[in-house]
């Protein structure tokens, strides 16, 4: 699974999900800051990138459908200190969990995960 982390995710979350082992494109690095987030989209789907993100925008699927895109993963933790990011995020780095963001929507909570896909269900 690849991701593409938006310039909102913690670059120390970003180390750690590539001493996972996982592919993670950053936008800070691409020189990429500020561009819309339909922007954002169309390069997470042309380059098959997960985007992983705290901005509750994404969450809208009448503006992002779920058809179109790779994925999303919107943070939703109510503690967004890298610390606390890293801890929790790092625990789903290699569940089966994960694996359910591809085509979907996902929305992290503190406690539990809501995943909508494309067939208008959640998970």
């Amino acid at each position: 699974m690849k991701f593409i982390a938006d310039e909102n995710i913690p670059f120390s979350l970003v180390r750690i999900i590539r001493k996972q082992g996982f592919d993670i494109k950053v936008l800070k690095e691409e020189n990429l800051t500020g561009i819309t987030d339909q922007k954002l989209i169309e390069i997470s789907k042309k380059e098959k990138r997960v985007l992983l993100t705290f901005d509750k925008d994404f969450c809208n699927i009448t503006e992002f459908p779920l058809k179109k895109h790779q994925g999303i993963i919107v943070l939703r933790y109510k503690n967004k200190h890298p610390s606390n990011v890293i801890k929790k995020f790092s625990a789903l780095l290699n569940s089966e969990l994960l694996k359910k963001s591809e085509k979907a929507l996902m929305e992290i909570f503190d406690d539990y995960v809501k995943i909508h896909k494309q067939n208008g269900n959640r998970v």
